[in-house]
């Protein structure tokens, strides 16, 4: 059986399939239109794919649901970088802070992940969250609960946690926004607990397979790397001023940046955890496990082995994207 939403932009089709599943698939009433997943196959009731629909429009609709229910995509990432830090039964876990949640797939992951765990999802924008709240309904996660960030900070009261998790947030922050707002996060950090920084592309990888698909632009000054952006990049309108590029993302993170910022904060010791537990696996094994290897369907080897080296060498990691765990000493 074969269901049609209408929207201004696109026809999206839902196809009922025999385990009472829908397939959605996605027609841009432009061609030209950007869509990064046209189809994907859902357990969502109908009204839940209309709710993403409202909030994210039609060429986000398939990648925000497999965002959640993908196995490979976001629960692929967190379990990666929870489990080869630290078990998911670490005494420490407590309470756990999602925050930038957006419309809450990290959130009903984690929820998934970490069954009985107190979870709280935060993110500035209540429409979003309308979403977010409607998976955990979906999903039956009464441990899960979602609120209003003020502006890019946390509410007055919030507690403490045990683990506080930015899942592809961080590269969106401004520079300004990053030194303010991560020791505030790193302040509700219970000593021994973690602070994970998830996916975050590597700032001075040699190319950007996150904002703008170029080469060398993490080189690149801010002022010619917003012209390289906009004569060369695919996804970067000819308009587009550097705060908006900034917080597309093109300026990702590093370990020392996160590192530095959380030692001048003067609370607590930060320690950079590595992602091994004793089994020798390296960032670069970590990255090569998770889900945005997609970003390099060619030329892997010359990546590991390029990553590998310098990891070796300098002993932080160096991969298109990273995902790190610092934890609060004390």
């Amino acid at each position: 059986m074969r269901e049609i939403i209408e929207h201004a932009a696109a026809e999206i089709s839902l196809d009922l399939t025999p385990d009472v599943r829908r397939v959605v698939n996605v027609a841009p009433a432009d061609p030209a239109t950007l869509v990064p997943r046209n189809g994907c196959t859902t357990s969502y009731p109908r009204d839940l794919i209309e709710t993403i629909l409202r909030v994210s429009g039609p060429a986000a609709l398939c990648d925000e649901i497999s965002r959640d229910e993908d196995p490979g995509y976001m629960a692929l990432s967190i379990r990666n970088v929870l489990f080869a830090h630290a078990p998911p039964s670490d005494p420490a876990g407590g309470r756990i802070l999602d925050f930038g949640c957006g419309c809450g797939a990290s959130t009903v992951v984690l929820g998934r992940t970490l069954p009985g765990s107190p979870i709280l999802g935060l993110d500035i924008e209540e429409r979003r969250l309308a979403v977010a709240r409607a998976r955990a309904r979906h999903w039956g996660l009464r441990d899960v609960s979602f609120g209003v960030a003020p502006g890019e900070g946390l509410p007055s009261d919030i507690g403490s946690f045990g683990r506080v998790m930015l899942s592809a947030v961080y590269e969106h922050l401004l520079p300004r926004t990053r030194k303010a707002l991560l020791p505030e996060l790193w302040s509700v950090v219970e000593p021994g607990g973690c602070l994970y920084i998830c996916e975050t592309p590597y700032r001075w990888f040699p190319a950007d397979a996150h904002t703008t698909l170029l080469p060398l632009i993490n080189y690149l000054p801010d002022d010619l790397a917003l012209l390289f952006a906009r004569r060369f990049s695919p996804l970067v309108s000819r308009g587009q001023d550097w705060e908006g590029l900034l917080r597309m993302g093109v300026r990702g993170a590093t370990a020392g940046e996160i590192m530095g910022i959380l030692r001048s904060a003067g609370e607590g010791e930060p320690r950079l955890l590595r992602p091994d537990r004793g089994r020798g696996r390296t960032w670069t094994d970590l990255w090569f496990a998770g889900p945005t290897l997609h970003s390099y369907p060619g030329g892997r080897r010359v990546v590991k082995l390029l990553s590998s080296s310098l990891e070796r060498a300098v002993g932080l990691p160096f991969v298109p994207f990273i995902s790190l765990a610092v934890q609060k000493i004390r």
